[in-house]
Parts: structure tokens; C-alpha cells; sequence
């Protein structure tokens, strides 16, 4: 039977509702080469697919066309021992400024809808306020924030003057070959939120921002976009998610 109730984004009431992923499904299978994964729940290779019913049927398909497509048909492939043909052309191509280390490219040069990318990011984010997934993944609640991120996702308002989107694509197999839950964190006296969908990083930052997030915004008039080796990073978010595992596990016996 069909389940009836109320869209979470557009509050429509007395509305059949889908069945909702919090991280999209064309990210969990994969074949026969299995992909890491890392959430609060556990580590490891193809998880459980956290979903449940709250997105009306429209909804569902204005994330998919809005950001979900765009950002999909650029992280690396299922079979995770091909390269990311994104940072292999990012790789080749010319850099918009001398920083070794994270070189800025202008988007536009790969073809990358940053609108959407930044869409995306949001829409993820966003998930993890209106739902708790599992005990181990608990609600956020964004307070000011919230309403201005529903409004921007249903196409209401321009995309939020206090906020800003990172997108970085990682050059290293090991960033390729997992991808995160969002990460809540203050930095720069911003909320910041960070997570990783194979082989590309999001960094979402919302307050008043310093200069740095309205350079790296992608949806800024440059475009940016970056290109970096995120291995060390993304081991450290390994390490860091499994001891809050750890501690959570041991706080339940």
C-alpha cells in the first residue's frame, strides 16, 4: 500500500511519498568490486541503504534533475580501480592559480554545472534535518538557517547569500573508492558540514562567512573548482568516525 503524508520540502498534505535515500542508491552498488563506506553507524563495504518514506513523488525528482544527475555522472566509476576521468582531465588541464597543492580550476572548462553541484550539497545536508536515519545518525537542527535551505531546494528563493559550497575533486584511489555521511563542525566561526560521494568532496559553510568561502564558493563568478590528493584527509576521517564508533559502543554496554 501506498504510504500517505506530508512532503517534507514542499508540505504538501495528504500526498503519496516515496521512498527517500539519504545518500543516493546508484552509490551503494557496485558490482563486483565492493566500496567502502563510512557513516556513525558502522564501516565497511556496501552498507545498508538508510531510507524512508518523506518526499513527495516531485520532490524526489526535483533533486534528481536539480543536483543529484549532475554530480553522479562525474565521480568515479562503480568499479573503483579505474581512474576519476574528472581529475585525470583536471590533471591535464590549465590551473587558474600557482597553488601546488590544490590547484583552482574554473569549472565551466569541465562542463560541471556548479549550480547544480551546489544544489546537491545542499540537498544532502538538508536530509539530515528533516529525518533520524537511525539511532546512530541523529537529527541536526540548522535553526536559523533551515528555512532559507527548504526555500532554496523547492526553488523558491536564489541560493543563500550566507552560505557557500566547496567542491573539491580528490586525485587519490582511496577518496574514490568510499564515500561519507555529511560531518558537522565549526570553523572560521561558520557551521560547517563536510562529506565525501566517491571521488568528490563537499564542503558547505553557512554563517557569516570570511573571505576564503566566497572565493572557494563554486557558485562565485569564477566557478572554482579544485583539484587536490585527499588521501591523508580521508584516512583521518576514517580514523576519526570509527573512534566515535568506539565511544558510542562503549557508552551502550
Amino acid at each position: 500500500m501506498p504510504t500517505i503524508g506530508t512532503c517534507k520540502l514542499c508540505r504538501r498534505k495528504e500526498i503519496e511519498l516515496l521512498e527517500s535515500h539519504f545518500v543516493s542508491r546508484k552509490l551503494y552498488y557496485s558490482g563486483k568490486k565492493k566500496l567502502e563506506f563510512v557513516t556513525f553507524i558502522g564501516a565497511g563495504f556496501d552498507p545498508e541503504e538508510l531510507k524512508a518514506h518523506l518526499l513527495c513523488r516531485a520532490c524526489e525528482e526535483r533533486f534528481s534533475v536539480n543536483g543529484e544527475d549532475e554530480v553522479l555522472r562525474h565521480v568515479a566509476p562503480k568499479y573503483v580501480l579505474k581512474p576519476l576521468p574528472l581529475a585525470e582531465r583536471m590533471r591535464l588541464a590549465w590551473a587558474r592559480d600557482n597553488d601546488p597543492t590544490a590547484p583552482r580550476h574554473d569549472a565551466r572548462d569541465f562542463d560541471i554545472d556548479t549550480d547544480k553541484f551546489a544544489y546537491f550539497a545542499l540537498s544532502i545536508v538538508w536530509r539530515r534535518t528533516i529525518h533520524e536515519w537511525s539511532p546512530a545518525i541523529p537529527r541536526w537542527d540548522l535553526g536559523q538557517f533551515a528555512e532559507d535551505m527548504r526555500q532554496f531546494l523547492l526553488g523558491q528563493i536564489p541560493f543563500p547569500v550566507n552560505m557557500s559550497v566547496l567542491a573539491m575533486v580528490c586525485s587519490d584511489e582511496a577518496s574514490r573508492r568510499m564515500w561519507t555521511i555529511p560531518d558537522q563542525f565549526i570553523e572560521a566561526g561558520c557551521l560547517n558540514f563536510a562529506f565525501d560521494v566517491r571521488g568528490i568532496r563537499f564542503r558547505v559553510m553557512m554563517g557569516h562567512l570570511p573571505p576564503f568561502a566566497h572565493q572557494t564558493n563554486c557558485m562565485g563568478p569564477q566557478r572554482p573548482i579544485f583539484l587536490a590528493d585527499c588521501e591523508n584527509r580521508t584516512k583521518e576521517g576514517w580514523e576519526n568516525t570509527k573512534a566515535v564508533q568506539a565511544a558510542n559502543q562503549n557508552r551502550g554496554q
